[in-house]
C-alpha cells in the first residue's frame, strides 16, 4: 500500500483509511448488512482505538440491528472515554432507556446534576421524562409512565402560566418584538412536538389500561391450553415474568432510596435563608393515574386539546379514532377517520382503524340512531368508493383492496391484512396466520417484524406458538442481532476500559 489513493502521489494521513471504513459501514447498515457494517467498524476500531466517535457508530449500528442493550454498553463505553462531554452522557442515558435500563440510566444521568438527579423534574428536562415514560410503556408499569408523560404535561402548563409574568416585564421594557413572538408561541404551545408526544402517550396508556383485562383474559386461556409450549419452554416464560417483577421491585426500592437521600441532604445542608419546601408527592408511581374510574373519559380531555392543536398529525388522528369507538362514540370516530384517511390513505394504522370502523358500525355489530346510521352509511360510501369499492362491499372485501392496493409486497399492509383479516373474519384465522408465515421479510423492518411476531404470541389475534416459533426463525435470519427474535446471544461485549 502506497498510503495514497490512485492516481494521485499525495500521501493521505493514517486516519483517512480508518475513516473510509466508517463510511463503507454506514453504507452497509444502511442497506441493512449488520455482519459486514459491525466487521468494518472492528476493523477501525482495531486501527484506532482511542477514537470514540467509532463506538459511537457501532452503538448506532446495533440499534438499527434491533439490539438495544448491545447499543446501550457500546455507548456507555463511548461515554467513558470522555467523562466531561454532556453529549455523550445524554447519549449514553437515551440508550440504556430505550434498552429499558432504567436505574444505570438514571444513575448516568445525576452524573450532571445537582442532588443525584432528584432535581430533572424542576429542570424540566422534557426529553429524558418522555424516554422514561416509553420505557415505563414498553415494560407494562403503566402507572410510572401516565407519571412521567403527565409531567411534560405539567410543564407546559406551567409555561401558559409564566406568560402572564411576561407581560407586565415587556410593556415595562419595551420589547414589544419579544412580546409578539413570545404570544405567538403560546398560541402554538399545545402543538409543540414534545406535548404532542406526551399527550398521545397518555391516550395510548389509557387504551392499553382499557384492553388490558382482556388481553390478559386472552393470554391466560392460552397457557391454561398450554398454548403448544413445551414445558420447557412455559418454564422460561414463568422465569422472565418473575424476572420482570424483580426488577420493577428492586427499581422501585432503589428510587425510593435516592428519594430519601435527597431528602435527607437537603434537610441537612440546603441553601442559606431556607427556600420553601417541597410537598410530598402523594402518588409517586402514578397508582391514582392509573387507576381512574373513567380513564377514557380522561383520555378524552387530553384528545380534545391535541385535535385542536394539532390536527395535522396522522398519530393525532388515528388515536382519536380508536378513542372514539372505544368510547362507542361512532360520528366522533367517523370525522377523525376521514381527516386520517386524508393525511395518510396507505398507512397501515389507519387502514386498521377503517376496516374496524366498517366491520363495526356497517356491519350490524353496534346499534345506531337512524340519524346517526344514515351519517355513518353516507360517509362509509365515501371511503369505500375511494378504495374502488361499490357501497355495499364489506369490511373483508376492503382489506383485501387495501393489500392488493400494497402491491401484496410491502409487509407492513401484509401484516395489517392479517391482523384486519382475524377480526373481520375469525373463521379465515388459520389462512391469516398462514399468510404471515409466508411473509417475504427482506424488505421488511424491524418493527414490522416485531407487530407480526406479537400477533401470533399468546394474547395477539392469531395466537400459535408452533407458527410464532416458525416466524420467529424467519426473522432471526432477517434480524440475526435482535434479541426479540432469539438472536444476538453471539454479540460481543466492549472491551473493558483501561485500568480495570
Amino acid at each position: 500500500a502506497t498510503g495514497a489513493f490512485p492516481d494521485t502521489c499525495e500521501k493521505e494521513p493514517p486516519s483517512t483509511l480508518m475513516w473510509a471504513r466508517v463510511l463503507l459501514a454506514q453504507y452497509y447498515d444502511s442497506c441493512g448488512d449488520t455482519a459486514a457494517a459491525l466487521s468494518q467498524l472492528d476493523m477501525a476500531i482495531g486501527h484506532t482505538p482511542t477514537c470514540l466517535d467509532l463506538y459511537l457508530f457501532k452503538a448506532r449500528v446495533y440499534k438499527h440491528a434491533g439490539h438495544a442493550s448491545a447499543a446501550a454498553r457500546w455507548m456507555e463505553e463511548a461515554r467513558k472515554m470522555d467523562l466531561a462531554d454532556r453529549y455523550l452522557n445524554t447519549k449514553a442515558t437515551r440508550y440504556l432507556l430505550r434498552a429499558d435500563c432504567v436505574p444505570e440510566a438514571e444513575a448516568t444521568i445525576a452524573l450532571f446534576t445537582k442532588d443525584g438527579g432528584s432535581t430533572l423534574h424542576e429542570m424540566q428536562c422534557v426529553w429524558f421524562e418522555l424516554e422514561l415514560a416509553a420505557s415505563y410503556l414498553r415494560t407494562g408499569d403503566y402507572g410510572r409512565a401516565l407519571k412521567n408523560f403527565a409531567h411534560v404535561e405539567q410543564h407546559f402548563a406551567d409555561i401558559g402560566e409564566d406568560q402572564f409574568d411576561f407581560h407586565t416585564y415587556c410593556v415595562r421594557k419595551m420589547t414589544l418584538r419579544e412580546y409578539v413572538k413570545m404570544v405567538r408561541f403560546e398560541d402554538t404551545l399545545h402543538g409543540h412536538a414534545f406535548y404532542v408526544t406526551a399527550a398521545c402517550g397518555i391516550v395510548d396508556t389509557y387504551l392499553r389500561i382499557v384492553a388490558k383485562p382482556a388481553r390478559d383474559a386472552a393470554a391466560a386461556a392460552a397457557e391454561e391450553a398450554g398454548g403448544g409450549l413445551s414445558v420447557q419452554e412455559r418454564k422460561k416464560a414463568e422465569s422472565k415474568r418473575r424476572k420482570a417483577e424483580a426488577k420493577a421491585k428492586a427499581e422501585a426500592e432503589a428510587q425510593a432510596k435516592r428519594d430519601a437521600d435527597a431528602k435527607g441532604k437537603d434537610g441537612k445542608g440546603g441553601k442559606k435563608g431556607g427556600g420553601k419546601e417541597k410537598p410530598p408527592d402523594d402518588d409517586p408511581y402514578g397508582e391514582a393515574l392509573a387507576s381512574v374510574e373513567a380513564p377514557l373519559a380522561k383520555a378524552a380531555g387530553y384528545m380534545r386539546t391535541l385535535l385542536l392543536h394539532a390536527p395535522a398529525e396522522l398519530r393525532v388522528q388515528v388515536l382519536a379514532c380508536q378513542l372514539a369507538m372505544a368510547r362507542s362514540k361512532p360520528l366522533l370516530a367517523l370525522r377523525a377517520l376521514r381527516k386520517a384517511l386524508s393525511l395518510g390513505a396507505a398507512d397501515a394504522q389507519v387502514h386498521r382503524s377503517a376496516a374496524r370502523f366498517l366491520h363495526l358500525y356497517r356491519a350490524g355489530g353496534a346499534a345506531l340512531a337512524p340519524a346517526v346510521a344514515t351519517v355513518v352509511e353516507r360517509h362509509s360510501a365515501q371511503i369505500l368508493a375511494a378504495a374502488g369499492l361499490p357501497t355495499g362491499a364489506t369490511a373483508e372485501a376492503y382489506n383485501d383492496a387495501f393489500l392488493a392496493r400494497a402491491g401484496g409486497g410491502a409487509a407492513a399492509a401484509a401484516v395489517a391484512h392479517a391482523e384486519v383479516r382475524a377480526l373481520v373474519a375469525p373463521a379465515q384465522a388459520a389462512a391469516a396466520r398462514e399468510a404471515l408465515a409466508s411473509l417475504e421479510l427482506q424488505q421488511a423492518s424491524l418493527a414490522v417484524c416485531k407487530e407480526a411476531l406479537a400477533l401470533l404470541e399468546p394474547g395477539g389475534a392469531l395466537a400459535d406458538a408452533a407458527a410464532a416459533a416458525a416466524f420467529r426463525q424467519k426473522a432471526v435470519a432477517r434480524f440475526p442481532h435482535a434479541p426479540a427474535f432469539g438472536g444476538g446471544s453471539g454479540d460481543e461485549p466492549p472491551p473493558p476500559p483501561s485500568g480495570e
